[in-house]
């Protein structure tokens, strides 16, 4: 459906709001770890990053979707980013879950 300029800058400027339950379930923070143990592997991570932040910038300029979406598409993007930094360090994060700091 096509509507007015009108109609668009009253969607993007309507205040979103998330439920408690939404938070609970989707999470309030994200944790990227990044091993500093091979500075060859490490050249890699800006990539990464510069990847999922490019990802942050569009989600949170899209009007279109609520934002219990945009945050369930983030959490989602920022486990697959941890995921791929993980999978550079795979001896590390398998050290570590072993108790071997």
């Amino acid at each position: 459906m096509v509507g007015t300029l009108q109609q668009a800058l009253e969607t993007r400027d309507r205040p979103t709001e998330i439920s408690e339950y939404d938070l609970k379930m989707i999470g309030t923070f994200v944790r990227l770890e990044i091993p500093l143990t091979d500075i060859h592997k490490l050249r890699q991570v800006p990539d990464l990053l510069r990847a999922f932040a490019n990802k942050i910038d569009a989600h949170t300029r899209r009007t279109d979707l609520p934002l219990r979406s945009i945050m369930l598409e983030l959490k989602m993007d920022a486990s697959m980013t941890a995921a791929r930094i993980k999978a550079l360090f795979p001896e590390v994060f398998r050290r570590r879950w072993a108790g071997d700091n």
